[in-house]
């Protein structure tokens, strides 16, 4: 890996990964595994509004995060209620997972933080290109960005799962248990292998089972490196 980054590669997909750090989640990740798990209950608007305010930064963020261009507000959003209705719970949990994944301190986590991020943009990309509907691409994201996270956290994964209502499906594709979004997760794994002759036939015929060929899945990834570094330098 080293000596193709000295040679002028731009990104790396896998690697090796450091036993998982932590061991007990920190309190802003407590704080947003509860936010998750009150989104993913259909929680009333008050209630998540009222959680916020417990966490400055978080509320904060949420703020800056409906203020910015991608939303094109003619009025600027002082109010948590207004930015949460605004963003929808479908985008909001989302961009909690992502804050989720990467609010780890731990430097030894940095490479699971960026290879599980790496993961969700990239599963989120390739259900995109199959034409799968928003619903779909979205809780690919969160297989991906979740699968990783016991490496994250130092905790055991059915241990944080069990903290979030998550959709079966997704609880499934993370808890080993097949399911419509296991096939994506291996297809991420399989991009991270060593490129062997077997690990190729692999990976196409994982991608073949959902109806996209190598290139597309290339072009997926492509796409997900540049978000993912673009979000690195962001964090």
């Amino acid at each position: 890996m080293q000596s193709a980054l000295a040679a002028g590669a731009s990104g790396v997909v896998g690697g090796p990964l450091e036993a998982p750090a932590g061991g007990e989640l920190r309190p802003q990740q407590r704080a947003l595994l509860n936010l998750i798990r009150l989104v993913q209950s259909d929680a009333d608007c008050a209630d998540l509004e009222r959680e916020f305010k417990r966490d400055p930064l978080l509320a904060y963020m949420l703020l800056t995060l409906a203020n910015s261009p991608a939303f094109m507000r003619a009025q600027p959003i002082a109010s948590l209620g207004h930015a949460i209705q605004m963003l929808g719970y479908q985008r909001l949990v989302k961009w909690l997972v992502l804050l989720l994944v990467i609010a780890s301190k731990e430097a030894r986590a940095l490479p699971a933080i960026y290879r599980a991020v790496l993961r969700g943009l990239l599963l989120e990309n390739c259900a995109a290109a199959a034409g799968a509907a928003p619903t779909v691409r979205d809780e690919c994201f969160v297989v991906g960005a979740f699968s990783l996270l016991d490496r994250i956290t130092g905790l055991a994964l059915p241990q944080l799962i069990s903290q979030v209502p998550l959709p079966a499906a997704v609880g499934a594709a993370l808890s080993g248990d097949g399911g419509p979004y296991s096939g994506w997760l291996a297809l991420a794994c399989a991009l991270e292998d060593d490129g062997g002759d077997a690990d190729r036939a692999r990976l196409a015929a994982l991608a073949a089972a959902h109806g996209l060929g190598c290139g597309a899945i290339n072009a997926a990834l492509l796409r997900a490196l540049a978000a993912n570094d673009a979000l690195q330098t962001l964090v």
